[in-house]
């Protein structure tokens, strides 16, 4: 499901095939900039500490997992904050 996010482009809500509920969000990094880790990181942290969630997972084109095992193996992740 996307759905209108007042901060974020491209929000995305899915259901993993073990139930657990999985937001996705789309940060632009045009320039490859090093900030941009940086702010996801940092989102990632802010986003588990306000929903109370156990992981977060950052990537380049990355979408959403649909499974935990599909979190722990997609080789496009490049930051894995917590575990599913």
């Amino acid at each position: 499901m996307y759905v209108r996010a007042r901060a974020h482009y491209g929000a995305i809500v899915t259901l993993t095939e073990e139930g657990d509920l999985v937001l996705g969000l789309t940060l632009d990094d045009p320039l490859n900039d090093p900030e941009v880790a940086i702010l996801a990181a940092e989102l990632i942290a802010d986003l588990k500490e306000e929903f109370q969630a156990v992981a977060g997972i950052a990537g380049v084109e990355l979408p959403p997992p649909q499974s935990a095992s599909e979190w722990r193996e997609d080789e496009r992740a490049m930051l894995r904050d917590g575990e599913p």
